[in-house]
């Protein structure tokens, strides 16, 4: 049998310390190989196209081409390739915009070493990823403008889907939701399934812009 090759990573940050500091973090890895590295949003995008690497961290506060820009150009140029935000930024609106741009997952940059390594390993494998830390702030900040949890008709989702929603939302793999709710990992992607179609989400990420603007992270 073939050892699993290691994930091919781009690290985009324009703080050079904190390059060399992520660079340092992943070395302890042999799972991860870090391949390349860019300064600002462009070189993010050139290195994606010239490296095609499986991941990329991006920073979002870049220099000449922003983080949310730059990951809408890397996914039109390569699709497959995963982008994960690692980023101090907790804004609801901001998590939004990422996730909208095409985001596979969104990290705070006080993540340890282990779940930033998880992390790229679920985004390769097509689940987004998404802080735990981040879901109450997205609930308070809800809450602050006024906003209520909106009306269900029994059309749309079903109290189980609202739950799976939450969990999704959390940053949870189907395998946690199985276990939190007593059901099984099938039963979950079946959930996803219904979800997607009720709420005309194409992916994951998807259903987590749903989840936060509907203010349904993080309830169950």
């Amino acid at each position: 049998m073939q050892p699993e090759r290691p994930l091919r990573v781009v690290l985009a940050e324009d703080v050079a310390i904190l390059r060399k500091g992520q660079r340092a973090m992943l070395r302890a890895f042999p799972c991860v190989e870090v391949v390349g590295e860019a300064q600002d949003g462009l070189e993010a995008v050139a290195a994606v196209e010239s490296l095609s690497p499986d991941v990329v961290l991006m920073d979002l506060s870049m220099p000449r081409m922003d983080g949310a820009a730059a990951i809408t150009a890397i996914k039109a140029i390569r699709p497959l390739t995963r982008v994960l935000a690692l980023t101090a930024y907790m804004e609801v609106e901001r998590v939004r915009q990422t996730l909208a741009a095409g985001a596979d997952g969104y990290l705070l940059k006080n993540v340890t070493p282990e779940r930033l390594v998880e992390a790229m390993r679920q985004v390769v494998q097509g689940r987004p990823y998404v802080s735990p830390e981040i879901a109450p702030m997205l609930i308070e900040a809800f809450v602050a403008r006024g906003g209520k949890q909106p009306a269900r008709p029994e059309n749309e989702l079903s109290g189980r889907e609202v739950d799976v929603l939450s969990q999704i939302a959390l940053g949870a793999t189907s395998k946690e939701i199985a276990a939190k709710l007593s059901i099984s990992p099938k039963t979950v992607e079946t959930h996803k399934t219904n979800i997607k179609r009720k709420v005309g989400a194409k992916t994951t990420a998807d259903i987590i812009i749903y989840a936060i603007e509907q203010g349904l992270a993080g309830t169950s």
